[in-house]
C-alpha cells in the first residue's frame, strides 16, 4: 500500500500493478500497469515517507519507480538470485535487497 491508503500495488505476472483505492475503490478503474520486469514480480515495497517503490523478481532484478510521476523505472539492478525481501530504511534513503542464496545487499538510492 502507499503510505496514504489511496493505491496498492500488486504483482504475480511480469507487471507491477497499481490499483486506485480513492473514493469507493478500485471497482470500474483500470489499473496502471509499469513495464520492466522480464520474470515474476514477487516482491514490492513503497518508501514509509516518499514516493518511491522498489520491485523485485523471480530473476533477481530490483528496479525502482516513482509511479505516481511515471510509469517508466527509475533504475534497475540485477543480481545474482532471486529476491526474496525488500524493506526501506527508516530515513527511505537505502533499501535493503535479501536474496534466495542468504545475501542481503543494501543499496543507497538517495
Amino acid at each position: 500500500w502507499y503510505r496514504t491508503g489511496d493505491y496498492l500495488v500488486t504483482g504475480g505476472g511480469e507487471s507491477v500493478v497499481m490499483w486506485d483505492c480513492r473514493g469507493k475503490g478500485p471497482q470500474g478503474k483500470t489499473p496502471r500497469m509499469f513495464e520492466g520486469h522480464l520474470g515474476r514480480v514477487t516482491q514490492l515495497c513503497f518508501q514509509r515517507r516518499g514516493d518511491s517503490l522498489a520491485s523485485a523478481d523471480v530473476d533477481g532484478v530490483v528496479m525502482l519507480w516513482t509511479p505516481l510521476q511515471s510509469s517508466s523505472p527509475l533504475d534497475g539492478r540485477a543480481f545474482a538470485s532471486e529476491v526474496t525481501r525488500l524493506s526501506w530504511s527508516p530515513d527511505d534513503q537505502r533499501l535493503a535487497v535479501g536474496l534466495r542464496n542468504g545475501i542481503v545487499s543494501v543499496l543507497s538510492v538517495a
